[in-house]
C-alpha cells in the first residue's frame, strides 16, 4: 500500500496548483503581480554641489500595490555602491504614478547608472523580481540609464589678450 495504512485513497488535484498536472486557481483569487511602466530616470542637480537620481513611473495595480524597490548599478564600476529607490503605496497618486528621488553621496562614483534590478509586491502576496544576472551584458532594464558626472567645483578662464577682428 503506497499511502500508509489507509484502506483506500484518492488523489485529487490541488485547486490552487498552476502547473501542468491539472487544477486551476479560484477565479476570485488575485495571482497577478504588479507591473511598472512609463519609467524615466534623470539626474537632478540639488544646487548645493550634490546630485540625486529621480525615477518616475506608473504602477499597474494601485488598489493592492504594497511596495517596490529599484536598484541602479554603475556600468564602469559594478562593485560601486548601488543606490536604491523605494516606492511604497503611499507614494502613488490615484492613477499609480510616482516620482521618487535618492541623493547620491560621496560614495556614489561618477559613471553611467542603469536599472539593474527591481522588485514589486502587492497585498495579495504576488511579486515580481527582474534583474540582470551577474556578468550580464544586455541592455539596462527598460532602457534606463543616465550619466552622472562630478559637478565642477570651480571654473576659471584666463586670457592675456582679446583680439577683435574687423
Amino acid at each position: 500500500n503506497a499511502y500508509g495504512s489507509a484502506p483506500a485513497s484518492k488523489e485529487l488535484p490541488n485547486g490552487l496548483y498552476l502547473g501542468s498536472l491539472g487544477g486551476s486557481p479560484d477565479p476570485g483569487i488575485d495571482n497577478t503581480a504588479p507591473t511598472v511602466s512609463n519609467l524615466e530616470l534623470t539626474v537632478i542637480d540639488n544646487g548645493d554641489g550634490t546630485q540625486s537620481l529621480q525615477l518616475t513611473g506608473t504602477i499597474s495595480t494601485v488598489s493592492d500595490f504594497s511596495y517596490g524597490y529599484f536598484y541602479f548599478n554603475v556600468a564602469e564600476n559594478p562593485a560601486a555602491p548601488a543606490p536604491g529607490i523605494y516606492v511604497g503605496s503611499n507614494y502613488l497618486d490615484a492613477d499609480g504614478n510616482f516620482t521618487r528621488t535618492v541623493d547620491l553621496s560621496s560614495s556614489n562614483v561618477p559613471g553611467t547608472y542603469y536599472l539593474n534590478d527591481y522588485y514589486l509586491y502587492d497585498g495579495a502576496g504576488n511579486n515580481i523580481r527582474v534583474d540582470i544576472g551577474p556578468g550580464g551584458t544586455g541592455s539596462p532594464l527598460f532602457g534606463l540609464s543616465v550619466a552622472v558626472a562630478d559637478a565642477p567645483t570651480a571654473i576659471a578662464f584666463t586670457a592675456t589678450d582679446v583680439d577683435e577682428k574687423d
